[in-house]
């Protein structure tokens, strides 16, 4: 990605991500589109390619690092409702190298515990995806 998201590139992934049209993105709908898109087979970049291309997404700042204010703000433009204090748990929680912010290695971590938990899985044929 390599540019800055502006509002309006935000306001496009929210109506894309917006499967039910209700003008927020509901954690199913993001969990839903990054099944389908992401985790999908059709996608071959690399876990690290991707986790980079996401970790852009959260980086407002350009600077290498996701703080506790550029990840709510990008959660919140998704409508997913976390307080600062669930916010700054996350981070806390993903902060390997305690500096109050999260890395592309710790989010990139992030991703790979998260897809696991969905690839051990195997979705059955007749279950919709959206």
């Amino acid at each position: 990605l390599g540019a800055p998201v502006t509002d309006d590139m935000m306001a496009k992934i929210v109506a894309t991500l917006d499967a039910d049209q209700s003008g927020s993105v509901s954690k199913d709908e993001f969990v839903a589109f990054y099944v389908r898109n992401i985790i999908a087979d059709n996608d071959d970049r690399s876990l690290k390619e991707r986790a980079h291309d996401m970790f852009e997404l959260f980086d407002k700042s350009g600077d290498n690092a996701i703080t506790i204010e550029e990840f709510k703000s990008t959660l919140d433009a998704f409508d997913f409702s976390f307080t600062v204090d669930e916010v700054g748990a996350l981070v806390e929680e993903l902060d390997d190298q305690e500096n109050g912010t999260v890395g592309p290695h710790e989010f990139e971590h992030l991703l790979h515990k998260f897809e696991s938990m969905f690839k051990s899985h195997t979705p059955r044929e007749n279950l919709p995806l959206y």
